[in-house]
């Protein structure tokens, strides 16, 4: 957004966002179809197609959310807040039971699985970064996952993204990790 509405934002603080990478802004790194890093954007698709994208109200919501891993690990405040403002729009579609109301997840999983799937082609916006002359941090957690071996994919990428706008810089956060 703020590469095409330059002043719209005075700064940027994003905890490893996902971005399509180019493999010559990455080079310690494979990211070719069907690399050992991008196998775990394929997880990231697999676990999209299996997310519920539908509930009744925020308070089923927030209850499933709470019941099941990587969200129960979570602070209750952290939670709920990504739940109430803003991982969460109202649903006035109908469901498939004829129920009309609930919430939806504010990005759909169809979206979410082709933010994950464009890696797997040409991705423009990395390209529109360095037209971003606000101060960026691009934070991130631990770059490899409890394994010691296998990278996250967020984490690696954050000092390319840094590196590609005029004014970022890299915080880590050695004891996280994107959940």
């Amino acid at each position: 957004a703020e590469a095409r509405r330059p002043g719209m934002f005075r700064s940027i603080y994003a905890f490893e966002p996902i971005f399509i990478v180019p493999q010559n802004a990455l080079e310690a790194y494979d990211v070719s179809p069907g690399s050992p890093l991008m196998a775990s954007t394929e997880y990231l698709v697999k676990s999209a197609t299996r997310r519920r994208e539908r509930f009744a109200s925020v308070a089923e919501a927030l209850s499933t959310y709470k019941s099941k891993p990587p969200m129960n690990a979570l602070d209750s405040r952290a939670l709920e807040a990504y739940v109430n403002d803003g991982g969460f729009v109202r649903d006035d579609e109908n469901d498939n039971k004829g129920a009309q109301g609930g919430v939806k997840l504010a990005c759909s999983v169809d979206t979410e699985v082709s933010i994950y799937r464009a890696g797997e082609g040409a991705a423009d916006a990395f390209a529109s970064l360095p037209r971003v002359a606000c101060p960026v941090v691009i934070a991130k957690g631990t770059s490899f996952a409890p394994d010691d071996t296998s990278p996250i994919y967020s984490a690696v990428i954050a000092p390319a993204l840094a590196a590609a706008v005029q004014r970022g810089k890299v915080i880590e956060f050695a004891n996280l990790s994107h959940f």
